[in-house]
């Protein structure tokens, strides 16, 4: 499969998001750890900031999607599902 120009520079563009979705989730953690506080809030404060490793998650997956854009039916190559009524 051929990639066009677009596709590649959207394909660069999200695992860069990637990256840098990971790099601000796992930098906090860093951070706190480093702090004079509660083990408690130490915890609650990483988590609550960490809860951006589901964008790196969501990112990652987008990455796997895109090629399928570059398609001419770029609807049935993306499409993995089933309708929630089909009956067979």
């Amino acid at each position: 499969m051929r990639c066009s120009r677009i596709t590649m520079q959207k394909l660069t563009g999200s695992a860069l998001s990637a990256a840098m979705d990971l790099y601000l989730a796992v930098y906090p953690a860093v951070i706190l750890a480093r702090l004079q506080m509660n083990i408690k809030k130490k915890m609650a404060l990483g988590s609550a900031l960490g809860i951006g490793s589901v964008a790196c998650v969501v990112a990652a997956y987008k990455c796997t999607r895109l090629p399928g854009l570059a398609s001419a039916d770029f609807s049935c190559k993306s499409f993995t599902g089933t309708f929630p009524f089909h009956k067979h």
